[in-house]
């Protein structure tokens, strides 16, 4: 029996998982992903990744023959190499702020919105920001770039060798992409990045085998594939183009980013000031998506209120907060989601009390929201968060009775479809498995006025 080894890599934490040929994960380890602050500016620590991964392939070969590998990252992170493979700078942690004042100019500098679908966004989240920065705060260093890679293809690099390029990465709000006429924007070329970039290859098919050195510390076969990586949100939604759903239907993926793309919706009703944007899917079909912070804003609303994020909300406590007026209201992170620009004295209204079940009300009203900005009809499907936070599942069906709310049915529902999305890569053109295409839809809640405090709720929320 063999397995696809899959790094995960998000903002705030790392997973490695060993899936089997049916999905099912037989093996994982987890790191907190945390910056280092060690240079000039905070970093993302791609040592202490790299060490963890070789480490992770190590234990998880003696469990059992690896024959894959695939990697999935979060985006807006890029290596710069030189002509010898060495790593020019430290890989710049998109959550930096201190870009702006150096980059004033970098505005006039970006493409249009309707070229790229890539709206200007805070501190380093438009790589494109990043690299002008760079250019422009060590340009002398920034000179002798030679190879540009993602954070995926990085680490696809160090495994096998390998320099390559893909859709997904390049396409998620780097200001990098025309969309129009699917190549390279204008601005990748006045950065001279253009030249930087290796070939574009297809995430369905391996890019090399492990490097004889890698085999040789970690015990996995040189004759393992590599595949060349992914980005995340667009590793989940291929769960679900794998498993031969057809359009229209829209995929949530969760974690630090609350990311909803509407698959078969149209680019041109995407909104730029509300932090909507287009996304390439696996397979280079432009997919028009809505995002906020919503990971980080249940755990801050769990914080406001004493309450650890995992504490279970229920069902009482939400109708107890629906009934006494009790509301979250955006923003709680700076730069992040539809409401991104509203200035926020009071983000809570009435007493604060059940921040968990408070904190699943917010998250709720919020996709519901973006869903209605995508103009997003049918299935809407969640991957793990019914395990994670089933009532949030149930409240969108109640808010959306004109859907087909669906959760997947997941063989390890305590992890990320991300993970899946990235193993079903590695078998693009082999039969889904049975029980990854079966989609059960969840029982609507039926909390009395839920209607009403929507309508109360995006009144705030609009209100100056």
């Amino acid at each position: 029996m063999s397995g696809t080894f899959v790094l995960d890599i998000g903002k705030t934490n790392a997973k490695a998982r060993v899936l089997n040929e049916h999905g099912t994960v037989v093996w994982c380890s987890d790191l907190t992903n945390a910056p280092s602050y060690d240079g000039a500016y905070p970093a993302i620590d791609v040592d202490a990744l790299y060490e963890w991964l070789i480490d992770g392939l190590r234990r998880a070969s003696r469990q059992g023959r690896i024959a894959a590998i695939n990697v999935s990252t979060h985006g807006a992170a890029v290596v710069l190499l030189g002509e010898s493979g060495e790593r020019l700078l430290p890989v710049l942690d998109y959550e930096f702020d201190g870009l702006a004042g150096e980059t004033d100019e970098y505005g006039a500098a970006r493409p249009p919105f309707s070229t790229t679908y890539s709206p200007a966004l805070g501190a380093g989240l438009n790589v494109g920001r990043q690299l002008w920065w760079l250019r422009k705060t060590r340009a002398q260093t920034f000179a002798c770039l030679h190879c540009l890679l993602f954070l995926p293809q990085y680490f696809v690099w160090k495994l096998s060798g390998a320099r390559v390029a893909e859709l997904t990465s390049i396409g998620c709000h780097t200001d990098l992409w025309d969309f129009p006429n699917r190549r390279l924007s204008k601005l990748a070329e006045d950065l001279g990045v253009d030249d930087a970039l290796p070939k574009i290859v297809p995430c369905t098919s391996p890019v090399s085998t492990l490097l004889p050195e890698v085999a040789k510390l970690t015990g996995v076969s040189d004759e393992c594939l590599v595949y060349p990586g992914v980005h995340d949100s667009n590793a989940s939604l291929a769960r679900y183009l794998g498993s031969g759903l057809q359009p229209p239907f829209t995929v949530v993926s969760t974690g630090t980013w609350i990311v909803s793309m509407f698959v078969g919706g149209p680019l041109d009703l995407l909104e730029e000031g509300k932090d909507m944007l287009g996304n390439l899917s696996v397979m280079g079909t432009p997919i028009p998506c809505a995002r906020f912070m919503g990971g980080r804003d249940f755990e801050e609303l769990c914080r406001l209120g004493g309450n650890e994020p995992r504490t279970p909300a229920t069902i009482d406590h939400m109708q107890a907060l629906v009934a006494e007026g009790i509301y979250a209201i955006p923003p709680f992170q700076a730069g992040s989601g539809p409401f991104a620009k509203r200035q926020n004295p009071s983000p809570i209204i009435g007493k604060l009390k059940y921040p968990s079940a408070l904190a699943t009300l917010y998250l709720a009203l919020m996709i519901d929201y973006e869903l209605d900005l995508l103009r997003a009809r049918g299935r809407i499907l969640f991957g793990s968060m019914q395990s994670k936070n089933p009532l949030l599942c149930r409240l969108l069906a109640q808010l959306r009775p004109e859907n087909e709310v669906s959760a997947s049915v997941l063989p390890q529902s305590d992890d990320t479809s991300t993970v899946l999305g990235a193993w079903i890569l590695t078998r693009w053109e082999q039969k889904m498995p049975d029980e990854l295409s079966v989609f059960n839809p969840v029982e609507p809640s039926a909390i009395q006025g839920l209607t009403d405090y929507r309508e109360t709720w995006r009144g705030f929320c609009h209100a100056d």
